[in-house]
């Protein structure tokens, strides 16, 4: 039988998106800009919740959303430099020639404005407001999300290393994410309960979603192997996958759950 409690609390949370994905010819552009507008509300929710220790994970789980937002206006909505929309351009100029993308420098392949949207809309948003809503019951879905944001920080770092020149959202990662990996990996086990093994399994997912994408991206948007559809289902389906894990194959890695005061 169902339970009741998740049942409600998935189609709650399912609504919202399907206004998201109704709204997607709109928002293909903006979608970012009402991130921002709605981190300013989760930064207002943010500071009203407890300030007991046992509501610590929840406390880094909303900021770890919150530093998300911020670094995706940065990333895809102005930089610092001022340049609007600019990730899309400087990815496909590292990765275009990588993937064999033709003509050299083709500013849409492998990742079009569409792939943007579905990538940062259903692989950030979505699991992260899965581990608002459920992470109490599955904390796979709390390291899932801290692993994400990990694996962005390498995604961001190292591009920058190796070609020695800024990157949209580069600043974010350094002064939002890194401070918050670190804390994150060092209090894991006393906010989440999570073991060493359960935060490098969230790291594995976070970080084999970022490849995933974009081989997703090149196959179904370049190349034309399957309808456009396709993409934002797999990558659904992708983020959905923490969520659907037996709790009982995770017990083992986690703390008995805190109670909540």
């Amino acid at each position: 039988m169902t339970n009741r409690p998740v049942a409600l609390k998935m189609w709650m949370l399912c609504v919202p998106f399907v206004l998201l994905v109704a709204a997607k010819p709109y928002l293909r552009l903006h979608w970012m800009y009402l991130g921002h507008i709605g981190s300013l509300f989760l930064l207002a929710a943010f500071l009203m919740l407890p300030t007991s220790a046992a509501w610590d994970g929840r406390r880094v789980t909303m900021a770890l959303l919150i530093t998300y937002l911020w670094h995706q206006f940065e990333e895809h909505g102005v930089d610092i430099y001022g340049n609007r929309y600019a990730f899309q351009t400087s990815a496909n100029k590292l990765l275009g020639p990588i993937l064999g993308c033709t003509p050299p420098g083709n500013s849409q392949c492998p990742l079009t404005v569409d792939a943007i949207f579905w990538a940062n809309t259903l692989l950030v948003w979505w699991p992260n407001a899965l581990a608002l809503t459920f992470g109490v019951e599955r904390r796979q879905l709390l390291v899932c999300v801290a692993g994400l944001t990990l694996a962005n920080t390498f995604a961001h770092v190292m591009p920058a290393i190796v070609m020695r020149s800024y990157n949209p959202g580069l600043v974010s990662v350094l002064f939002l994410f890194v401070p918050l990996d670190i804390i994150i990996l060092r209090n894991a086990r006393r906010v989440w309960g999570a073991s060493h093994v359960a935060m490098a399994l969230g790291f594995v997912w976070g970080a084999l979603g970022h490849p995933f994408l974009l081989l997703a991206a090149y196959t179904i948007h370049w190349k034309e192997v399957s309808p456009t559809w396709v993409y934002p289902a797999v990558l659904f389906a992708y983020a959905c996958l923490p969520f659907l894990v037996p709790q009982r194959l995770v017990v083992h890695i986690f703390d008995p759950p805190k109670r909540m005061e």
